[in-house]
């Protein structure tokens, strides 16, 4: 997959992905959060929309418009004035795009108060074209947990025809990898210090690295066989907190809870998977891993 950059600017990055045989438009998208400036990022919407040589090819918007679409998207605090949402809805049916829904919290943003002064919203969303929702019709997108951030990041899966495990594609073998989450355990180092002790072996650097390799493997299988479950019950007990309608009170809790969420999350999408794969399904979380990752793909 290459990705082209066309323009950008504060409130967007445009772009051309070309994947495979399939050449698509791609549009990160962030509304202004001054409601009186609001009008100007839906014009730089439209002019995207008009764009010479761009209009034509299949195209999705994603990120954070800052608006909602009806008064439905909002829960808690003052009734967002008609005249704003209509702004929107105009806009997008004028860009001639439609919503991608998926799974997940109805609502991308919580303000983080307590009691009658916590606010949802659904601001986070991707619209498509119609040519990109045939050229991909297996797309999903799933709206993940908050993460330490008061926006749930949304998740967009290609998963279109021919790429899926499930028809019976050969899988390359696993490549083993060191991953940085294991050093957030205990035992990681001391498996490693005992093998560097150990005198077995030719005691070559290779060999110790190969038998680092053989005893890490084994660990991280038995480890982390109950890391899912992990994550569905502090998933389920942040999820509690958070629409016990007491954010403030529980703010610490709350904070420790998607400290520990994040590591677990991050090993469940690491385990099993190759370096790439951990970045495509992992820039939800905004870790020092993606942007290193980031970093290295942009160098």
């Amino acid at each position: 997959m290459e990705v082209d950059i066309k323009s950008y600017s504060c409130g967007h990055i445009d772009s051309v992905v070309q994947d495979g045989d399939k050449n698509w438009r791609f549009t990160g998208f962030y509304g202004n959060p001054d409601s009186s400036k609001r009008r100007d990022s839906w014009k730089l919407m439209r002019r995207l929309a008009q764009m010479p040589d761009l209009h034509s090819i299949p195209w999705i918007v994603g990120g954070d418009f800052n608006e909602i679409y009806s008064s439905n998207e909002k829960s808690g605090g003052r009734r967002r004035p008609e005249s704003q949402m209509e702004d929107f809805r105009n806009v997008v049916e004028e860009c001639e795009l439609r919503e991608l829904y998926g799974d997940g919290d109805f609502f991308t943003w919580v303000n983080r108060r307590s009691g009658d002064e916590m606010i949802f919203e659904r601001l986070d969303r991707f619209f498509t074209t119609l040519t990109w929702r045939l050229m991909y019709p297996c797309a999903k997108v799933t709206n993940l947990e908050f993460y330490s951030s008061d926006h749930r990041a949304i998740w967009l899966q290609l998963r279109f025809e021919g790429r899926e495990a499930s028809d019976g594609l050969r899988q390359k073998a696993r490549q083993f990898r060191f991953e940085k989450y294991w050093t957030f355990e205990d035992d990681c180092k001391q498996i490693i210090e005992q093998v560097w002790r150990d005198g077995n072996g030719d005691g070559t650097l290779m060999n110790r690295i190969e038998r680092c390799k053989v005893e890490l493997q084994t660990w991280v299988g038995v480890k982390f066989k109950s890391l899912p479950k992990k994550l569905k019950k502090s998933r389920d007990k942040l999820n509690c907190l958070k629409k016990s309608n007491t954010w403030a009170k529980s703010e610490n809790e709350i904070k420790e809870l998607e400290n520990s969420l994040q590591n677990l999350a991050y090993g469940k999408k690491c385990i099993g998977s190759n370096g790439r794969n951990n970045w495509l399904r992992y820039t939800a979380i905004n870790s020092t891993y993606f942007h290193a990752q980031a970093t290295k793909l942009k160098n």
